[in-house]
């Protein structure tokens, strides 16, 4: 018979389920390394909470974050014969941060977002080494 509660079959209850045996069961708490306040582990994205991750997840964060690990693209052999690789990423910025346009910058700052949650693990490392060092 299912629960009158979550209609979980089996005797099973959801986690948020009144009638789940560890629903009123206090949560471990763990002190986020970057803003020092206590959540629920479950909240915590490897041991930062979701507001630092969140709130660090940001355009300069991600091209600091993005030095931790280096990607290979193919470029055409001629262009990649006339810049360095560091020439070329020095390019890349540039049009990132130069261009005016306020679709672009949103849009860098939604990508900077995404790229930083899309590595919750790494990410908080970092952030809790970066954090470590000042």
């Amino acid at each position: 018979m299912p629960c009158s509660e979550c209609l979980r079959p089996n005797g099973e209850h959801a986690a948020t389920c009144p009638n789940n045996p560890h629903f009123y069961d206090d949560p471990e708490m763990k002190t986020c390394p970057i803003c020092g306040r206590e959540f629920n582990e479950e909240d915590m994205d490897y041991s930062v909470c979701a507001i630092c991750s969140d709130k660090n997840a940001t355009y300069e964060n991600a091209l600091a974050f993005g030095e931790t690990d280096k990607y290979e693209i193919e470029i055409n052999d001629f262009l990649a014969s006339i810049f360095t690789k560091k020439e070329i990423e020095e390019i890349l910025l540039r049009e990132l941060n130069e261009n005016g346009n306020v679709f672009v910058k949103n849009a860098r700052e939604s990508m900077a977002f995404a790229y930083c949650r899309d590595a919750p693990s790494a990410f908080a490392d970092w952030l809790k080494e970066r954090k470590e060092k000042h």
